[in-house]
């Protein structure tokens, strides 16, 4: 899986956009795949410890973006930050 696929894969599945820092097409160091949305009262902080530790420990950097293209704080919840995707307009 490749930078961009993980990125299009977390929109798709977990509605929440993260950029990822290295080049859209040299695979990733490992396969990231899930089928479920994370639950959407969990807090940002959270999200980054499951979904994206892999990244993390890969030493690949990243950001997760609001919908006004900010980073949220670790403590907002998730529903809250997809809201703000559709307050922003920032559909996929």
């Amino acid at each position: 899986m490749t930078a961009n696929e993980l990125q299009e894969a977390i929109w798709r599945v977990d509605g929440i956009r993260v950029v990822i820092f290295m080049d859209a097409i040299t695979p990733l160091p490992f396969g990231q795949a899930w089928s479920d949305a994370f639950p959407g009262d969990r807090t940002v902080a959270e999200y980054r410890q499951v979904r994206l530790q892999k990244l993390t420990d890969a030493g690949i950097g990243y950001a997760i973006l609001d919908g006004a293209l900010e980073a949220p704080s670790n403590k907002i919840v998730l529903q809250d930050l997809r809201a703000s995707y559709k307050r922003n307009g920032a559909f996929g």
